[in-house]
């Protein structure tokens, strides 16, 4: 195991020297925002603002609704079996089925080795509960179901990328059942342990982090 215990690589608010990522912003945004960056490939930002994130004592401001999709890309030949925790209506931190209104900042969920992403649904519904949409996929040989595939590792950043574009577009479907995602341009993203090797290269290098590039195994 390359990395023990808990690996948190919050992409959130964060990493502030540069990378080559920062090089796919738009170039109308002169400085850049105190949270760390990665685009949707070939997606302008977003216009829509982010609902206030907590109350003024802290407390968590919404109820936690959860949606589950298998996001398939044919391109890559890879399936995501994807837990989506949204900002709903109802009772702060509380179970809920109807989207908040107003548009939320994106988070991405990497699990570790062999572990699965519904296992960390206690810090992931903390997130949510605090104003973030929370999109956990499975990856396809490293999470439980696969057949434990280490290597694959070097595919999962351009998964996250992926996933990143499926949910916003599934944000901005109707019926909705979603909130929309703030800005697809500026996400945040948290790894435990082998998640946290991912979120680093899919932050950090653009050859493992574009979707429509091939896989390298």
């Amino acid at each position: 195991m390359v990395a023990t215990g808990v690996v948190l690589a919050l992409i959130l608010f964060s990493c502030a020297n540069g990378g080559p990522w920062r090089q796919k912003i738009s170039r109308s945004q002169k400085t850049p925002a105190p949270t760390s960056l990665k685009p949707r490939s070939g997606s302008p930002s977003s216009s829509a603002r982010a609902s206030p994130t907590t109350s003024d004592d802290g407390r968590p401001r919404f109820a936690v609704g959860t949606v589950v999709r298998d996001f398939t890309d044919p391109r890559r030949h890879r399936t995501l079996h994807t837990i989506i925790h949204f900002p709903a209506q109802g009772e702060p931190d509380q179970a809920g089925s109807e989207p908040a209104r107003g548009a939320f900042p994106l988070v991405l969920m990497a699990h570790g080795y062999r572990l699965p992403a519904a296992g960390y649904e206690r810090i992931l519904d903390r997130v949510t509960a605090a104003g973030y949409i929370v999109a956990a996929p499975a990856f396809p040989h490293t999470s439980p179901q696969g057949d434990g595939d280490r290597r694959d590792i070097v595919n999962q950043p351009a998964d996250l990328t992926f996933v990143l574009d499926a949910v916003a577009d599934l944000a901005n479907r109707s019926p909705r059942v979603l909130p929309q995602v703030a800005d697809p341009a500026r996400v945040g993203a948290l790894g435990h342990s082998d998640g946290g090797l991912t979120v680093a290269a899919w932050a950090y290098n653009n050859a493992f982090g574009t979707a429509g590039s091939p896989a390298p195994w």
